[in-house]
């Protein structure tokens, strides 16, 4: 049974640089309790990056456009739903990750809200 399009990552496909960013929670040492969130950047890779649509979402009487990502990339497992990726300039969070074959690449789908 021949694998689907959407399961291949071609050799030569992995043409652009993008970078994980990982959400990093402390909390102060001063007693209270309060929480700091900050954002680091994890790791660079190459990567396939494909837009897959864009649209507007009317929200509280304005509209927000969203844009919607398809990246794939070598298999690494510290991706998930919680990391940011960064990709020419814009900011897109990870809205899903799967695997591709075993454990032979991922597909992250990821969305960028302007």
């Amino acid at each position: 049974m021949a694998a689907s399009d959407e399961d291949q990552l071609p050799a030569g496909s992995l043409t652009e640089w993008v970078t994980l960013i990982k959400e990093q929670v402390t909390t102060d040492n001063t007693g209270l309790g309060e929480t700091d969130i900050t954002h680091q950047k994890v790791w660079s890779f190459r990567a396939s990056v494909k837009e897959e649509d864009g649209r507007e979402l009317i929200s509280n009487y304005s509209a927000t456009a969203v844009s919607r990502y398809t990246i794939k990339c070598r298999y690494r497992d510290d991706v998930s739903e919680k990391s940011l990726i960064e990709w020419d300039g814009k900011k897109l969070n990870v809205s899903r990750v799967s695997v591709i074959g075993r454990k032979k690449g991922l597909k992250i789908l990821a969305t960028e809200v302007r």
